[in-house]
C-alpha cells in the first residue's frame, strides 16, 4: 500500500497543517577576550552532539569566520579564557526577514578553540610581518571553537563525597546532585535547577551509601550504580540539559511514561517529502515527528547473546556468610541456590540458553548485572529529522517508532540514546543569513517479543 493510502497519511497531513514551527533563524557569534567583544564575520555551521548512552553533556563545536589580523592579534593570544556568546534571530518561514512574534535566543559559553596549530609567532609563518589592518585585509580565518556549558566548566572541577545512612540509592543520588550543583552559580543568579530523576527500581534501603572524598562530581552516579548497590536494572544514564540533571534507565522502553514527554516518529519511505519545512507538531506532551531521511536499523543482539550470553550467575556476598549453610544437629548443611543468583533474559528461540559467570564471581549488586543483559536485548535504529527543534528532545525519552508493514500500521517502544544536530548556512556566500537544522536520532528498541515473558525492566526469566 502507498503511504499515501495508508493511516499514517492523516497524521502526516497533521503535521502539515499545524502551521509554521520555531525552526528558521539565523545565527550570530561573539568571541569575547581581554576584555574585548569580537564580532564574527559570520558563523557557518554549528555542530551538537548529545549522546544520553555514553556522555554526561552536550559535544557543541561551533565554526566562525573572522579577519585573520583580528584573530592572530585579539582571539589566539587569549586561547586560555575565552568566552563566546551565539545570538539565534528568529525569521520566519519564507524569506530572511525576521520574525517578530518570536524572542531572540542567546547563550553565553565557555569558549576553547578546537584545533591543534601551534602558535603562528613562535613558528615564524610570516603572519607577525604585517599589521593587524593589513593582515584583515588578506584573509579570513575560519576556526572551530568548542562551546562548554559555564556550569559544568565549573562542575567538572569539582569534587565530593559524604555518606549517607538508612537511605535508598535513589535518595542518596538525588540528594549529593542537588546539593553539590546548586553551589555552583554563573553571573550571580544562574543556577542548576534541580534532579529530574525516573524513579530507581533499587528501593532496598541500606545501612550507608558511602561516596568517598575526592570523586569527582560528574563521576558519582556512575560511582552509586556500580559500587552502592545499583540504581536501575537497564543501565543508568545521567545527562546535564537546561541547567538539570536528568537520571534516567537507558535500556527500558518499557516503564510507564506517566505524564513525561514522549516522541513519537513516523518512519516515512526515504525521498517521499524531501525537504519539507514541516516535520513535527506538539500533542500534549507528546513530540510528533517525521523521519523523511535515511533510516538505518541494526540487530546486534543475537551475536551479543551468543559472545556475552543472555543470562548471568554470580554469588551474592551480602549472604554467603549467613545464608550458606544450615547447622542441624552440629552438622552445616551447604545450600548452592541460597547464595547463587542465576537470571535469564527472554529466552533463545533455540532452547539453549546461554547463562555465563560475571566477571564479578562474588558480589551484591545484581542492578549492574541486569543492566549489561539489559543492553544486549534490543536493537538499534537511527533517523532523519529535517528542519527539526532539537530543544524539544531530552534525556532518557520515552520513544515511539511507527512504520507501515504491508496493509497494517506496526509500532515498536524504545528510549532515545543520542540526538546529533547539525546547523549550517542554506546557501553561501557573505550575503546568506539563514541557518537549517538537521538532527540524526539514534533510539534503542526492543527486539521482537515473542521469545520470552517480561518480568521486570530488564529482566526476563525463559518461558
Amino acid at each position: 500500500m502507498d503511504i499515501q493510502d495508508s493511516a499514517l497519511y492523516r497524521e502526516i497531513a497533521n503535521i502539515q497543517s499545524d502551521g509554521s514551527k520555531p525552526v528558521h533563524y539565523s545565527y550570530r557569534g561573539q568571541i569575547h577576550a581581554n576584555g574585548q567583544t569580537i564580532d564574527a564575520m559570520k558563523v557557518i555551521e554549528v555542530d551538537i552532539l548529545r549522546d544520553y548512552e555514553l556522555q554526561y553533556s552536550d559535544t557543541i563545536i561551533v565554526r566562525m569566520q573572522f579577519p585573520q589580523g583580528t584573530y592572530f592579534q585579539d582571539i589566539f593570544p587569549y586561547q586560555d579564557a575565552l568566552e563566546c556568546t551565539l545570538f539565534k534571530d528568529p525569521l520566519n518561514e519564507q524569506g530572511a526577514s525576521v520574525d517578530l512574534n518570536q524572542s531572540m535566543q542567546t547563550e553565553r559559553y565557555t569558549c576553547i578553540i578546537n584545533q591543534t596549530e601551534g602558535s603562528p609567532l613562535l613558528e615564524q609563518t610570516g603572519w607577525n610581518d604585517d599589521s593587524k589592518d593589513t593582515l584583515d585585509l588578506k584573509d579570513f580565518a575560519d576556526v572551530h571553537f568548542q562551546l562548554v556549558d559555564r556550569a559544568l566548566y565549573q562542575m567538572r572541577m569539582m569534587e565530593a563525597g559524604s555518606n549517607f545512612r538508612n537511605c535508598t540509592p535513589e535518595q542518596a543520588l538525588r540528594a549529593i546532585m542537588t546539593t553539590e550543583s546548586q553551589q555552583v552559580q554563573v553571573d550571580q543568579q544562574r543556577v542548576i535547577k534541580g534532579v529530574d530523576m525516573v524513579p530507581s527500581n533499587n528501593q532496598t534501603v541500606r545501612d550507608h551509601v558511602q561516596i568517598p572524598d575526592g570523586t569527582p562530581l560528574v563521576h558519582i552516579p556512575q560511582y552509586i550504580h556500580q559500587k552502592c548497590g545499583g540504581v536501575y536494572s537497564a543501565g543508568l544514564g545521567y545527562f546535564l540539559q537546561n541547567d538539570i540533571w536528568y537520571i534516567y534507565p537507558i535500556y527500558d522502553p518499557t516503564r510507564g511514561a506517566n505524564k513525561a514527554a514522549a516522541l513519537t516518529i513516523i518512519n516515512i519511505p526515504k525521498n517521499r517529502f524531501p525537504g519539507v519545512e514541516r516535520t513535527y507538531r506538539m500533542d500534549g506532551n507528546n513530540l510528533v515527528i517525521m523521519g523523511t531521511g535515511d533510516v538505518k536499523f541494526r540487530d546486534l543482539s543475537n551475536p551479543f547473546q551468543l559472545n556475552k550470553g543472555n543470562g548471568v550467575r554470580f554469588a551474592a556476598a551480602d549472604k554467603i556468610i549467613d545464608s550458606y549453610a544450615n547447622v542441624k544437629n552440629n552438622i552445616a548443611v551447604a545450600s548452592r541456590g541460597a547464595i547463587n543468583t542465576e537470571v535469564a533474559t527472554t529466552a533463545r528461540p533455540d532452547g539453549l540458553n546461554n547463562a555465563k559467570t560475571s566477571a564479578r564471581r562474588l558480589n551484591a549488586n545484581p542492578y549492574l548485572e541486569y543492566s549489561e543483559m539489559a543492553k544486549r536485548n534490543g536493537s538499534q535504529m537511527a533517523f532523519t529529522w529535517e528542519n527539526s527543534d532539537p530543544s524539544l528532545l531530552y534525556p532518557g525519552m520515552l520513544t515511539t517508532v511507527i512504520y507501515q508493514d504491508g496493509d497494517t500500521i506496526q509500532q515498536v517502544s524504545g528510549v532515545l540514546l543520542k540526538n546529533h544536530s547539525h546547523v549550517r548556512m542554506q546557501g553561501s556566500g557573505m550575503t546568506s543569513q539563514r541557518h537549517i537544522t538537521e538532527t540524526g536520532l539514534s533510539v534503542f528498541v526492543q527486539r521482537p517479543v515473542g521469545n520470552g515473558v517480561s518480568t521486570g525492566p530488564g529482566v526476563t526469566t525463559p518461558t
